[in-house]
């Protein structure tokens, strides 16, 4: 199988462009922007995602900034480090102690729609 190559990719695009009039460029540029702002992109599924491509690569921008405060944040503030391991802490000793019976349940049935999507498939 041949590599495709980005420098074979920009030949395409200006081959593709010089070879359609002004008016079908333009079209086809407005086309692109708005499949970017309204197109639905499908889950693993095929259910509509519910967010557009821009959308998600927004979205995305956002949770990737997010994580480098956050993980700044805990690597330079100790006090706020411990705090968070304390209701992680706490958090696990509710599941284990005072909920047990329902997380089973939830674990339970969770593992069986996970092996009956596979079933279906």
């Amino acid at each position: 199988m041949v590599e495709v190559t980005e420098a074979m990719k920009a030949a395409v695009v200006k081959v593709i462009f010089d070879s359609i009039s002004e008016e079908e460029r333009k079209k086809m540029i407005e086309d692109s922007i708005q499949s970017l702002l309204t197109v639905k992109k499908k889950d693993p599924y095929g259910r509509d995602s519910g967010d557009s491509p821009l959308s998600e690569m927004f979205a995305n921008g956002v949770f990737t900034v997010a994580q480098q405060v956050i993980r700044e944040k805990m690597q330079n503030d100790p006090e706020l480090r411990k705090k968070i391991e304390t209701l992680y802490s706490e958090a696990f000793t509710r599941i284990f102690e005072t909920e047990r019976e329902a997380t089973i349940t939830r674990m339970a049935q969770n593992i069986s729609n996970a092996l009956a999507d596979i079933r279906d498939r």
